[in-house]
């Protein structure tokens, strides 16, 4: 038996899907009724960046997630150059959106 999605929820993290050669908006727009958690990581060419500096439609992405519902945005970079600085653009740029 497969779980439906009322008992299996989903988190997508954007800049993984995008790295991995997927489209987050179109997996947002499928299973948008699972997903509570995005992680809203940029990367460009596989490599750790800034939000809103790399491959990721982070626009579309947050948009698609508003249309799904979504209940988190999850901010994340996990080789930040200055840690403050990057909390702080982050903010900046999720506040944007």
């Amino acid at each position: 038996m497969f779980a439906d999605g009322s008992t299996v929820g989903l988190e997508i993290d954007v800049g993984w899907v995008t790295t991995a050669g997927h489209d987050p908006l179109e997996l947002l727009e499928r299973y948008g009724d699972r997903v509570k958690l995005v992680h809203m990581k940029d990367m460009a060419d596989g490599e750790f960046c800034e939000l809103g500096e790399g491959d990721v439609d982070v626009q579309g992405c947050a948009d698609a997630a508003r249309e799904a519902d979504v209940l988190w945005f999850v901010y994340e970079h996990d080789d930040p150059e200055e840690l403050m600085a990057c909390l702080e653009r982050g903010a900046d740029v999720l506040e944007s959106l």
